[in-house]
Protein backbone atom coordinates (compact mmCIF):
# COMPACT_ATOMS: atom_id res chain seq x y z
CA UNK A 1 0.00 0.00 0.00
CA UNK A 2 2.98 2.35 0.46
CA UNK A 3 2.04 3.54 3.97
CA UNK A 4 2.20 2.18 7.50
CA UNK A 5 -1.42 2.39 8.63
CA UNK A 6 -0.56 2.13 12.35
CA UNK A 7 1.94 4.99 12.41
CA UNK A 8 -0.22 7.10 10.12
CA UNK A 9 -3.29 6.50 12.29
CA UNK A 10 -1.34 7.66 15.34
CA UNK A 11 -0.16 10.76 13.49
CA UNK A 12 -3.64 11.65 12.18
CA UNK A 13 -5.12 11.19 15.65
CA UNK A 14 -2.60 13.62 17.12
CA UNK A 15 -2.48 16.27 14.40
CA UNK A 16 -5.83 16.67 12.61
CA UNK A 17 -8.37 17.46 15.28
CA UNK A 18 -11.59 16.80 13.35
CA UNK A 19 -10.58 13.21 12.50
CA UNK A 20 -11.25 10.26 14.82
CA UNK A 21 -9.93 6.73 14.54
CA UNK A 22 -10.32 4.07 13.37
CA UNK A 23 -9.38 5.09 9.83
CA UNK A 24 -9.88 3.40 6.50
CA UNK A 25 -7.15 3.95 3.87
CA UNK A 26 -7.88 3.55 0.17
CA UNK A 27 -5.56 4.11 -2.79
CA UNK A 28 -7.40 6.42 -5.20
CA UNK A 29 -7.28 5.27 -8.80
CA UNK A 30 -6.50 7.61 -11.69
CA UNK A 31 -3.07 9.03 -10.89
CA UNK A 32 0.00 7.84 -12.82
CA UNK A 33 2.64 9.44 -10.63
CA UNK A 34 2.25 10.73 -7.08
CA UNK A 35 0.03 8.54 -4.93
CA UNK A 36 -3.26 9.76 -3.45
CA UNK A 37 -4.96 7.99 -0.56
CA UNK A 38 -8.52 8.60 0.59
CA UNK A 39 -8.70 8.52 4.39
CA UNK A 40 -12.09 8.02 6.02
CA UNK A 41 -12.54 8.28 9.78
CA UNK A 42 -15.11 6.75 12.17
CA UNK A 43 -17.56 9.64 11.54
CA UNK A 44 -17.16 9.42 7.75
CA UNK A 45 -15.03 12.58 7.58
CA UNK A 46 -12.69 12.29 4.60
CA UNK A 47 -9.33 13.78 3.67
CA UNK A 48 -6.75 12.99 1.00
CA UNK A 49 -3.07 12.21 1.58
CA UNK A 50 -0.56 12.79 -1.22
CA UNK A 51 2.90 11.19 -1.29
CA UNK A 52 5.51 10.26 -3.96
CA UNK A 53 5.66 6.88 -5.70
CA UNK A 54 7.29 4.13 -3.68
CA UNK A 55 10.39 3.63 -5.87
CA UNK A 56 12.38 4.99 -8.83
CA UNK A 57 11.49 8.52 -7.79
CA UNK A 58 12.82 11.52 -9.69
CA UNK A 59 12.91 13.97 -6.80
CA UNK A 60 12.26 17.15 -8.79
CA UNK A 61 9.10 15.63 -10.27
CA UNK A 62 7.71 14.44 -6.92
CA UNK A 63 8.34 17.33 -4.54
CA UNK A 64 5.50 17.24 -2.01
CA UNK A 65 6.44 20.55 -0.44
CA UNK A 66 6.26 22.20 -3.86
CA UNK A 67 2.71 20.91 -4.40
CA UNK A 68 1.65 21.95 -0.92
CA UNK A 69 3.17 25.42 -1.31
CA UNK A 70 1.41 25.93 -4.63
CA UNK A 71 -2.10 25.05 -3.46
CA UNK A 72 -1.58 26.88 -0.16
CA UNK A 73 -0.64 30.06 -2.01
CA UNK A 74 -3.47 29.74 -4.52
CA UNK A 75 -6.08 29.13 -1.82
CA UNK A 76 -6.44 32.88 -1.31
CA UNK A 77 -7.07 33.56 -5.01
CA UNK A 78 -9.98 32.90 -7.36
CA UNK A 79 -8.41 29.63 -8.48
CA UNK A 80 -10.31 26.57 -7.28
CA UNK A 81 -8.01 24.38 -5.17
CA UNK A 82 -8.50 21.89 -2.31
CA UNK A 83 -7.94 23.11 1.23
CA UNK A 84 -4.38 22.23 2.33
CA UNK A 85 -4.14 21.06 5.96
CA UNK A 86 -0.52 20.19 6.65
CA UNK A 87 2.80 19.18 5.12
CA UNK A 88 5.01 16.60 6.86
CA UNK A 89 8.72 15.97 6.25
CA UNK A 90 8.92 12.97 8.61
CA UNK A 91 9.56 9.92 6.43
CA UNK A 92 8.91 7.45 9.26
CA UNK A 93 5.14 7.85 8.88
CA UNK A 94 4.54 6.98 5.22
CA UNK A 95 8.07 6.33 3.99
CA UNK A 96 8.28 9.75 2.32
CA UNK A 97 7.24 13.37 2.85
CA UNK A 98 3.50 13.86 2.40
CA UNK A 99 0.71 16.35 2.79
CA UNK A 100 -2.97 16.19 3.67
CA UNK A 101 -5.70 18.18 1.97
CA UNK A 102 -9.48 18.28 1.81
CA UNK A 103 -11.46 15.66 -0.05
CA UNK A 104 -13.55 17.33 -2.74
CA UNK A 105 -16.82 15.45 -3.02
CA UNK A 106 -17.69 16.30 -6.61
CA UNK A 107 -17.43 14.66 -10.01
CA UNK A 108 -14.21 13.56 -11.71
CA UNK A 109 -15.03 12.79 -15.33
CA UNK A 110 -12.54 10.17 -16.47
CA UNK A 111 -14.41 8.61 -19.38
CA UNK A 112 -16.98 9.09 -22.10
CA UNK A 113 -19.50 7.15 -20.01
CA UNK A 114 -18.90 9.44 -17.00
CA UNK A 115 -19.79 12.48 -19.11
CA UNK A 116 -22.78 10.76 -20.74
CA UNK A 117 -24.10 9.85 -17.30
CA UNK A 118 -23.70 13.23 -15.62
CA UNK A 119 -23.85 15.63 -18.59
CA UNK A 120 -26.23 13.98 -21.03
CA UNK A 121 -27.26 17.19 -22.81
CA UNK A 122 -24.87 18.89 -25.28
CA UNK A 123 -25.68 22.37 -23.96
CA UNK A 124 -24.52 21.34 -20.48
CA UNK A 125 -21.28 20.01 -21.94
CA UNK A 126 -20.72 23.39 -23.57
CA UNK A 127 -21.09 25.09 -20.18
CA UNK A 128 -18.70 22.56 -18.64
CA UNK A 129 -16.05 23.12 -21.30
CA UNK A 130 -16.32 26.90 -21.02
CA UNK A 131 -15.93 26.68 -17.24
CA UNK A 132 -12.85 24.48 -17.61
CA UNK A 133 -11.10 26.98 -19.86
CA UNK A 134 -12.29 29.94 -17.76
CA UNK A 135 -10.57 28.36 -14.75
CA UNK A 136 -7.37 27.96 -16.73
CA UNK A 137 -7.57 31.65 -17.66
CA UNK A 138 -8.05 32.52 -13.97
CA UNK A 139 -4.96 30.51 -13.07
CA UNK A 140 -2.92 32.29 -15.74
CA UNK A 141 -4.18 35.61 -14.42
CA UNK A 142 -2.93 35.16 -10.84
CA UNK A 143 -0.40 37.73 -9.67
CA UNK A 144 2.23 35.19 -8.65
CA UNK A 145 4.32 37.72 -6.73
CA UNK A 146 1.34 38.85 -4.66
CA UNK A 147 0.43 35.19 -4.08
CA UNK A 148 3.92 34.49 -2.71
CA UNK A 149 5.03 32.26 -5.57
CA UNK A 150 7.96 34.26 -6.91
CA UNK A 151 10.30 31.52 -5.69
CA UNK A 152 9.09 29.31 -8.55
CA UNK A 153 10.27 31.81 -11.18
CA UNK A 154 13.63 31.07 -12.77
CA UNK A 155 15.67 33.59 -14.74
CA UNK A 156 16.18 31.36 -17.77
CA UNK A 157 13.61 30.96 -20.55
CA UNK A 158 10.82 28.64 -19.35
CA UNK A 159 10.57 26.50 -22.50
CA UNK A 160 14.33 25.99 -22.56
CA UNK A 161 14.18 25.00 -18.90
CA UNK A 162 11.32 22.59 -19.55
CA UNK A 163 13.16 21.02 -22.48
CA UNK A 164 16.33 20.53 -20.43
CA UNK A 165 14.41 19.16 -17.48
CA UNK A 166 12.50 16.53 -19.42
CA UNK A 167 15.31 15.39 -21.70
CA UNK A 168 17.37 14.88 -18.53
CA UNK A 169 14.55 12.89 -16.92
CA UNK A 170 14.09 10.89 -20.11
CA UNK A 171 17.78 10.03 -20.25
CA UNK A 172 17.60 8.75 -16.66
CA UNK A 173 14.69 6.41 -17.39
CA UNK A 174 15.04 5.47 -21.07
CA UNK A 175 15.12 1.86 -22.14
CA UNK A 176 16.78 -0.02 -24.98
CA UNK A 177 14.40 0.93 -27.81
CA UNK A 178 16.69 2.83 -30.20
CA UNK A 179 13.82 4.20 -32.29
CA UNK A 180 12.15 5.71 -29.24
CA UNK A 181 15.41 7.17 -27.93
CA UNK A 182 16.44 8.64 -31.28
CA UNK A 183 13.00 10.13 -31.97
CA UNK A 184 12.69 11.77 -28.56
CA UNK A 185 16.21 13.20 -28.94
CA UNK A 186 15.62 14.49 -32.48
CA UNK A 187 12.38 16.25 -31.51
CA UNK A 188 14.12 17.77 -28.49
CA UNK A 189 16.66 19.50 -30.74
CA UNK A 190 13.95 20.71 -33.11
CA UNK A 191 11.87 22.11 -30.26
CA UNK A 192 14.94 23.84 -28.87
CA UNK A 193 15.76 25.40 -32.23
CA UNK A 194 12.20 26.68 -32.80
CA UNK A 195 11.49 28.03 -29.30
CA UNK A 196 9.13 31.06 -29.67
CA UNK A 197 10.87 32.70 -26.67
CA UNK A 198 7.64 34.02 -25.19
CA UNK A 199 8.71 36.42 -22.39
CA UNK A 200 5.46 36.12 -20.40
CA UNK A 201 5.43 34.08 -17.19
CA UNK A 202 2.36 33.10 -15.18
CA UNK A 203 1.34 30.39 -12.75
CA UNK A 204 0.87 27.21 -14.77
CA UNK A 205 -0.58 23.86 -13.76
CA UNK A 206 1.53 21.68 -16.04
CA UNK A 207 -1.07 18.92 -16.53
CA UNK A 208 -4.43 20.65 -16.95
CA UNK A 209 -7.10 18.31 -18.30
CA UNK A 210 -10.67 17.21 -17.64
CA UNK A 211 -9.87 14.35 -15.28
CA UNK A 212 -7.59 16.51 -13.14
CA UNK A 213 -10.54 18.70 -12.19
CA UNK A 214 -13.40 18.11 -9.77
CA UNK A 215 -16.65 19.61 -11.05
CA UNK A 216 -20.14 20.08 -9.68
CA UNK A 217 -23.24 18.55 -11.26
CA UNK A 218 -23.89 22.00 -12.78
CA UNK A 219 -20.54 21.94 -14.58
CA UNK A 220 -18.75 24.43 -12.33
CA UNK A 221 -15.12 23.82 -11.42
CA UNK A 222 -14.93 22.83 -7.76
CA UNK A 223 -11.23 22.07 -7.44
CA UNK A 224 -8.18 21.57 -9.65
CA UNK A 225 -6.09 18.55 -8.61
CA UNK A 226 -2.59 17.12 -9.21
CA UNK A 227 -0.29 20.14 -8.92
CA UNK A 228 3.00 18.20 -9.04
CA UNK A 229 4.12 19.83 -12.33
CA UNK A 230 2.98 23.35 -11.48
CA UNK A 231 5.40 26.28 -11.63
CA UNK A 232 5.82 29.78 -13.02
CA UNK A 233 6.20 29.58 -16.79
CA UNK A 234 4.79 30.17 -20.25
CA UNK A 235 0.95 30.04 -20.10
CA UNK A 236 0.73 28.82 -23.69
CA UNK A 237 2.57 25.64 -22.68
CA UNK A 238 -0.37 24.91 -20.35
CA UNK A 239 -2.90 25.62 -23.08
CA UNK A 240 -1.01 23.53 -25.63
CA UNK A 241 -1.00 20.49 -23.35
CA UNK A 242 -4.69 20.98 -22.57
CA UNK A 243 -5.38 20.84 -26.31
CA UNK A 244 -3.30 17.66 -26.62
CA UNK A 245 -5.59 16.00 -24.07
CA UNK A 246 -8.77 17.68 -25.31
CA UNK A 247 -9.24 15.79 -28.53
CA UNK A 248 -11.99 16.39 -31.03
CA UNK A 249 -14.22 14.36 -33.32
CA UNK A 250 -12.51 16.07 -36.28
CA UNK A 251 -8.91 15.66 -35.04
CA UNK A 252 -6.84 12.47 -34.75
CA UNK A 253 -5.24 11.91 -31.36
CA UNK A 254 -2.10 9.81 -30.81
CA UNK A 255 -3.26 9.10 -27.27
CA UNK A 256 -5.58 6.47 -28.81
CA UNK A 257 -8.11 6.89 -26.02
CA UNK A 258 -11.78 7.83 -26.34
CA UNK A 259 -11.78 11.41 -25.10
CA UNK A 260 -14.95 12.69 -23.39
CA UNK A 261 -14.38 16.07 -25.03
CA UNK A 262 -15.10 14.54 -28.44
CA UNK A 263 -18.78 14.32 -27.44
CA UNK A 264 -21.29 16.73 -28.92
CA UNK A 265 -21.47 20.01 -27.03
CA UNK A 266 -17.83 20.33 -26.00
CA UNK A 267 -15.95 23.14 -27.66
CA UNK A 268 -13.95 22.25 -30.74
CA UNK A 269 -10.24 23.12 -30.47
CA UNK A 270 -10.67 26.20 -32.69
CA UNK A 271 -13.54 27.45 -30.51
CA UNK A 272 -11.51 26.72 -27.39
CA UNK A 273 -8.65 28.85 -28.69
CA UNK A 274 -10.99 31.74 -29.51
CA UNK A 275 -12.57 31.49 -26.05
CA UNK A 276 -9.14 31.53 -24.39
CA UNK A 277 -7.96 34.48 -26.50
CA UNK A 278 -11.05 36.55 -25.65
CA UNK A 279 -10.88 35.73 -21.94
CA UNK A 280 -7.12 36.13 -21.51
CA UNK A 281 -6.19 38.72 -24.12
CA UNK A 282 -3.35 36.48 -25.34
CA UNK A 283 -2.60 35.47 -28.91
CA UNK A 284 -2.47 31.73 -29.61
CA UNK A 285 -0.80 32.03 -33.02
CA UNK A 286 2.06 29.71 -32.03
CA UNK A 287 -0.18 27.04 -30.52
CA UNK A 288 1.10 24.26 -32.83
CA UNK A 289 4.55 24.64 -31.28
CA UNK A 290 3.10 24.34 -27.79
CA UNK A 291 1.04 21.30 -28.75
CA UNK A 292 4.21 19.71 -30.12
CA UNK A 293 5.91 20.55 -26.83
CA UNK A 294 3.00 18.91 -25.02
CA UNK A 295 3.22 15.68 -27.02
CA UNK A 296 6.97 15.50 -26.47
CA UNK A 297 6.70 16.24 -22.76
CA UNK A 298 4.10 13.47 -22.38
CA UNK A 299 6.46 11.05 -24.13
CA UNK A 300 9.18 11.88 -21.60
CA UNK A 301 6.80 11.65 -18.66
CA UNK A 302 5.37 8.36 -19.85
CA UNK A 303 8.86 6.89 -20.13
CA UNK A 304 9.39 7.61 -16.43
CA UNK A 305 5.95 6.20 -15.56
CA UNK A 306 6.74 3.11 -17.64
CA UNK A 307 9.91 2.47 -15.67
CA UNK A 308 8.17 2.99 -12.32
CA UNK A 309 5.13 0.89 -13.21
CA UNK A 310 7.15 -1.97 -14.66
CA UNK A 311 8.96 -2.07 -11.29
CA UNK A 312 5.70 -2.05 -9.34
CA UNK A 313 6.22 1.49 -8.06
CA UNK A 314 2.55 2.39 -7.96
CA UNK A 315 1.92 0.80 -4.60
CA UNK A 316 2.98 -2.57 -5.98
CA UNK A 317 0.76 -2.51 -9.09
CA UNK A 318 2.56 -2.97 -12.42
CA UNK A 319 -0.50 -3.84 -14.52
CA UNK A 320 -1.42 -2.05 -17.71
CA UNK A 321 2.08 -1.08 -18.87
CA UNK A 322 2.40 -3.36 -21.89
CA UNK A 323 1.49 -0.74 -24.48
CA UNK A 324 3.51 2.14 -23.06
CA UNK A 325 6.52 1.68 -25.33
CA UNK A 326 4.52 2.09 -28.53
CA UNK A 327 2.63 5.07 -27.14
CA UNK A 328 5.87 6.84 -26.15
CA UNK A 329 7.09 6.55 -29.74
CA UNK A 330 3.75 7.69 -31.16
CA UNK A 331 3.72 10.76 -28.92
CA UNK A 332 7.26 11.73 -29.91
CA UNK A 333 6.45 11.26 -33.60
CA UNK A 334 3.27 13.34 -33.22
CA UNK A 335 5.33 16.14 -31.69
CA UNK A 336 7.57 16.16 -34.75
CA UNK A 337 4.59 16.21 -37.11
CA UNK A 338 2.92 19.05 -35.18
CA UNK A 339 6.04 21.20 -35.54
CA UNK A 340 5.63 21.06 -39.32
CA UNK A 341 1.90 21.81 -39.52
Amino acid sequence: MGINSDSLSDWLDRNIDFLERPFVFELINGGRSNLSYLITDSKLNRVVLRRPPVSHVLSSAHDMHREFKMISSLKGTEVEVPTPYCYVEDTDITGAPFYVMSFENGLILRSVSDVEQHFSKPERRRVLSENLIASLVKLHGVDYQKAGLKQFLRNENYVDRLLERWITQFDKTKGDDLQVNETVSAVYYELKENNPNNPENTVIHGDYRLDNVVVTSEGEVQAILDWELSTIGDPLSDLGLTLVYWGSSDMDSPLNLPSPTTLEGFMKPADLLKFYERASGRSTDNINYYMALGYWKLACILQGVYKRYSSGARAGDSSGVEGFGGLILTLAQSAGKMLHR
